[in-house]
């Protein structure tokens, strides 16, 4: 199905993250990556948005960061080609960005 779309609901029923995503990984660290229109981005279990959607790739957080990628592209096995990485904290600053970034 083309147009089934991800978010989280509560043990009630209740909608907690929008089914709007096109994508959603797994809560790591109070944040979860989700995928909408080919941009990713993370959002809190509120299902608000704390990373924009504006990278081409990111990985989960660990130890309060998380790399991203941005001009990448995503090949064979999940591997990104290209781009370049840097990483945000959980409040989405860019730290230790990679030249052009």
């Amino acid at each position: 199905m083309e147009d089934k779309k991800w978010g989280f609901i509560d043990k009630t029923g209740k909608v907690v993250v929008p089914l709007i995503y096109d994508e959603v990984g797994h809560f790591r660290e109070g944040l979860c990556w989700v995928r909408k229109d080919k941009k990713w981005g993370f959002v809190d279990k509120t299902g608000k948005v704390v990373v924009p959607l504006v990278y081409d790739y990111v990985r989960s957080f660990s130890k309060g960061l998380c790399g991203v990628n941005i001009g990448g592209q995503i090949g064979s096995y999940d591997v990104v080609e290209g781009g370049k990485w840097g990483f945000v904290n959980k409040k989405g600053v860019s730290l230790y960005p990679p030249p052009d970034f």
